[in-house]
């Protein structure tokens, strides 16, 4: 499995365009996943819930803003994308 970043949309810590730039400093193809909500309920979301969304992209050549542009949203939790 490729290195795999995971971000939250309203993250007031770590902002995802931040988190998203950090795909260069990887030297390997990482695989970057955007999550709904902000810095804690985005990544413990669990699928069971049923709760929030999340967006995949594979081409990361462009920047953030490009790169959600072009990025499918997909409901429930990241979770299971975590096995792709």
């Amino acid at each position: 499995m490729p290195l795999y970043l995971l971000a939250s949309r309203e993250d007031h810590i770590v902002p995802w365009q931040s988190a998203y730039r950090s795909k260069g400093l990887t030297g390997k193809n990482p695989r970057f996943v955007l999550a709904a909500s902000g810095h804690v309920a985005g990544v413990i979301n669990p699928p069971a819930r049923k709760k929030r969304s999340y967006w995949t992209h594979d081409d990361l050549s462009g920047d953030a803003a490009d790169w959600l542009e072009k990025a499918e949203e997909k409901p429930g939790s990241w979770w299971p994308d975590w096995d792709t």
